[in-house]
């Protein structure tokens, strides 16, 4: 006989409203909040997903949101803070935090995906180190933080152009180097898939990378890794 689950067995685990089904219990079960996504969803879905997370007293954390909708919840919700740089909106946790996982990145131009990964790491309760604007072009730049970068448990490195940051940095250090695409760069570099090709032929065995502009999913991978080392 099939068992079939109704919505009231999955109450401790899924806070269900009329258009959306909140996973509260994630990061309990995966070590990941359950993040909101803000692109493409109006300000009053938001804010209906907001109430409930509060409800429950589960993170709130939301990526990829615009300052119009960012005003309108602070506007309903004391308490969240909102990070224009990095497009998230967030409720921030008192946690200590633990390890190091290094954010770098080639240019200067990729400061919104750096800061997204930063944002992301620290309220996942890593100690997080940014280090900008080190690309090939000028590869002497990326000296002084080697250092710091074999330190570290993880690290991220956001690169558009040829996306060639990554290799290099593989080559240096022996901990996990997660490569993210970004969509800077001139004519066949622009969007990404440059880098992204790039970055998947990499010959630096210790490279994963992740869709373009993923500094979300970068940083919960690091995180993982961070905090898994740490035990």
């Amino acid at each position: 006989m099939k068992s079939q689950m109704k919505k009231s067995d999955m109450s401790d685990v899924v806070e269900y409203i009329s258009h959306s089904a909140l996973d509260i219990r994630r990061r309990e079960r995966t070590g990941i909040i359950e993040a909101i996504y803000a692109e493409y969803k109006s300000a009053e879905k938001l804010s209906d997903i907001v109430q409930s997370l509060l409800k429950r007293r589960a993170p709130v954390f939301i990526t990829r949101i615009d300052e119009e909708k960012a005003r309108y919840l602070i506007s309903k919700y004391r308490g969240l803070v909102y990070n224009r740089e990095a497009r998230i909106c967030y409720l921030p946790e008192k946690k200590k935090r633990s390890g190091l996982v290094s954010v770098v990145s080639a240019g200067t131009a990729d400061g919104v995906y750096v800061e997204e990964a930063f944002q992301t790491l620290t309220y996942l309760g890593n100690n997080a180190r940014k280090i900008v604007d080190v690309g090939v072009a000028g590869i002497h730049r990326l000296a002084p933080y080697i250092k710091v970068l074999r330190r570290s448990s993880a690290v991220i490195v956001i690169a558009g152009m040829e996306g060639a940051l990554p290799s290099l940095i593989g080559g240096l250090v022996s901990v996990p180097v997660i490569a993210v695409p970004s969509p800077i760069g001139y004519g066949v570099s622009s969007g990404g898939y440059a880098a992204l090709l790039g970055m998947l032929s990499s010959c630096s065995p210790n490279v994963s990378v992740v869709n373009i502009g993923n500094t979300f999913g970068a940083a919960c991978i690091a995180s993982l890794i961070n905090h898994r080392r740490g035990r």
